[in-house]
């Protein structure tokens, strides 16, 4: 019987199986294909089109994990959202993607995604930010 510790790897996807992401972009059909690149990985997703759903979602369900957020929504941008949950909820781990490199002076450093995505530069980025990302000054990084 090997009695050999599992490699570090396989110890983070394991943790990762009940991770929460909530996903929030305007765009509805976004929110559901990102939705079925992760839920098949072990994930548990929630969608919300804006960040008044979003904020909703997170009062409603405790132990959101990770905040992958569009940066350029109408009404509440990506940005004010993420200092929402910073305030509110400054566990949960912030993920911004965008079609173009944001500048957010006032989130410095921060986590980012281009868009278009690909399933998996996407699961690689949730679990690098889930595994390795400080929840409070997460390490910039390109995408």
């Amino acid at each position: 019987m090997n009695l050999s510790p599992l490699p570090q790897t396989v110890l983070d996807e394991r943790s990762q199986r009940s991770a929460t992401v909530l996903i929030v972009d305007d765009y509805r059909s976004l929110c559901e294909v990102i939705a079925g690149m992760l839920r098949p990985r072990g994930y548990r997703v929630l969608t919300a089109s804006s960040g008044e759903e979003a904020k909703a979602l997170a009062r409603e369900n405790a132990g959101i994990d990770l905040l992958l957020t569009d940066l350029e929504m109408p009404e509440m941008r990506g940005d004010e959202l993420a200092l929402w949950f910073r305030a509110a909820t400054p566990e949960t781990r912030i993920l911004f993607m965008s079609s173009e490199r944001p500048v957010l002076q006032v989130l410095e450093p921060f986590h980012f995604l281009q868009k278009p995505l690909n399933a998996e530069a996407l699961v690689s980025k949730v679990r690098e930010v889930l595994n390795h990302g400080s929840a409070h000054f997460p390490e910039a990084a390109a995408a």
